[in-house]
């Protein structure tokens, strides 16, 4: 998992330089995110690392570690 790929892909949807990229960062912490985005985020996400995210994932995926806790799993099927 590449988290520099992550970063771009989430300054790219939220339109924001990410300065402080934690894994323990909110998403709802992060400049221009909303509900939109955050759909915009997990399709995003789908095309970069070609990957499905269904909708109970996106419910539980609140923190950056959140995605990339989905991602390594997601790698791995």
């Amino acid at each position: 998992m590449n988290k520099k790929r992550l970063k771009s892909i989430m300054e790219e949807t939220f339109d924001c330089k990410l300065k402080n990229f934690q894994l323990s960062t909110q998403l709802k912490k992060i400049p221009n995110w909303d509900s939109f985005n955050h759909i915009n985020l997990m399709v995003a996400i789908e095309n970069e690392f070609d990957i499905e995210i269904n909708p109970k994932e996106v419910e539980k995926i609140l923190k950056i570690s959140d995605i990339i806790d989905l991602l390594k799993i997601k790698s791995k099927q």
